[in-house]
């Protein structure tokens, strides 16, 4: 599973989302939780699809924090998964 956040310069923002990975983590044993953001903090989500293709994940969950379905839901995630299935093996990417 794949958390993309908006990203913040205040590095607060970040932790928050980490602290979130970490929880739902917890809360799903077995299911690993990577953090993501779209600006301001790294990794983005298209290093983070290209890193469990290499790694020999097969699938990934993607599930934007973000509050509606606007640009970077319509634009920024769909552009980060396919840069990531150009740049690397094979992974199946469903985004919630």
């Amino acid at each position: 599973m794949v958390l993309v956040a908006h990203g913040s310069r205040d590095p607060r923002a970040a932790d928050a989302t980490r602290a979130l990975a970490r929880a739902v983590s917890v809360a799903r044993p077995g299911t690993p939780v990577w953090a993501s953001w779209l600006d301001h903090t790294e990794p983005g989500p298209t290093e983070v699809l290209r890193d469990l293709a290499v790694a020999g994940h097969r699938r990934a969950v993607l599930v934007p924090l973000l509050l509606t379905a606007a640009y970077h839901h319509r634009v920024d995630i769909p552009a980060a998964v396919a840069a990531a299935a150009r740049a690397g093996p094979s992974l199946a990417v469903r985004v919630t």
